[in-house]
């Protein structure tokens, strides 16, 4: 059986993140209560989940013009920048 980490973001900032980790067994515990040692193991060896709060997410839609794929990064931001409601340079891409 492969190994999942999962790691959950509350919504709010004050509580904490809590992980769990599917083996065999199931470990699960508060971030960062885990020991450095078997976070860099889990990193590299498990398939990893990570559970964030849907208030947390924007989708957008914009009609990309026919570029390299490797522009896209550049031009986003200015495609973007109408439909948002902040200074496009605080956020990140």
């Amino acid at each position: 059986m492969s190994s999942i980490l999962e790691i959950f973001f509350p919504l709010c900032a004050s509580a904490p993140i809590r992980w769990q980790r599917r083996t065999a067994d199931v470990e699960c515990g508060i971030w960062p209560d885990v020991a450095d040692e078997c976070l860099q193991q889990w990193l590299q060896t498990d398939a990893i989940r990570l559970y964030i709060p849907g208030e947390w997410i924007s989708v957008w839609q914009v009609e990309l013009p026919d570029v390299a794929r490797k522009q896209i990064p550049t031009i986003l931001p200015a495609l973007l920048e109408e439909e948002l409601n902040q200074d496009i340079d605080e956020l990140h891409f």
